[in-house]
């Protein structure tokens, strides 16, 4: 009873102990040597790569402390830059304050020169000169010729000289010259009583009227035909402005046209 006996091989053709399960020996399910051969080679593998990637790691690591130390024992090639004004972030701030520094540099200058006796034009007419941009003085240009065409004031007129910078009536007289010269002849007299009246209070000098003829006069010969009286209302336009009256003036504004006999006879 203290072991199990073995029981004898089957004959061939004994069928009899079919189905029945012997429950001394062990069950094996498959072939585990197998599976157990795959697990010892995984774990062998598993521990070598481990030891590998180990001394990996630790061989990069002690070449790069080599690389590091072999790179600090050398100076630096490119010191560092301690001028502000070459890069990073304080130039645009520098330019900045430098800006509105000259900016009240101008501001109490111009009070000044305005306070100061003799000074010709007035100190306000140079400082509004100067702190009017330029497309403010286009838009006020702008306003000002859409007013004049519209209520043909011819009092109105003189604001539009009065508060505008000098340096700015040319523009004025451009613009001006530009919108009658292609209108009609009622147009043309229109402004030119208003150049009269600027003139006669020197609200407007000989040298801005010029300079605001001069563009027009190069394109008079095609403004000519599409509005065929364009000679006739630019002689108009400078007879009020007194351009007649200056012989040099008159004929470097003719000289810009083709046609420069016909305008100069206009102005006879």
């Amino acid at each position: 009873m203290g072991g199990s006996i073995p029981r004898p091989p089957p004959k061939a053709g004994d069928l009899s102990n079919f189905g029945k399960i012997n429950k001394f020996g062990p069950v094996v399910m498959g072939p585990s040597i197998v599976w157990a051969g795959k697990k010892d080679a995984a774990k062998r593998d598993s521990t070598l790569t481990r030891v590998n990637s180990s001394s990996n790691m630790f061989t990069m690591l002690d070449q790069d402390g080599e690389a590091m130390a072999g790179t600090s024992s050398q100076p630096s090639q490119q010191p560092r830059s301690t001028d502000l004004n070459t890069g990073g972030t304080a130039e645009p701030q520098r330019k900045k304050l430098q800006f509105l520094a000259r900016l009240k540099f101008l501001e109490e200058e111009n009070k000044i020169d305005g306070d100061s006796p003799g000074r010709s034009g007035g100190g306000g007419d140079d400082y509004a000169s100067r702190v009017i941009f330029e497309a403010e003085a286009n838009k006020r240009i702008t306003e000002d010729i859409k007013e004049f065409f519209s209520v043909r004031n011819i009092d109105k007129s003189e604001e539009y000289f009065t508060k505008l910078p000098s340096e700015y009536h040319h523009r004025l007289v451009d613009k001006m010259v530009s919108k009658a010269i292609e209108s009609k002849e009622a147009d043309g007299k229109l402004v030119a009583d208003a150049f009269a009246r600027a003139a006669e209070k020197n609200l407007c000098s000989i040298s801005a009227f010029e300079e605001g003829f001069l563009p027009i006069a190069e394109l008079l010969d095609d403004i000519a035909i599409d509005a065929p009286k364009a000679f006739q209302i630019m002689a108009i336009m400078m007879k009020g402005a007194r351009l007649d009256k200056d012989e040099e003036r008159r004929t470097r504004i003719a000289q810009k046209s083709i046609d420069s006999d016909n305008l100069l006879g206009l102005l006879a």
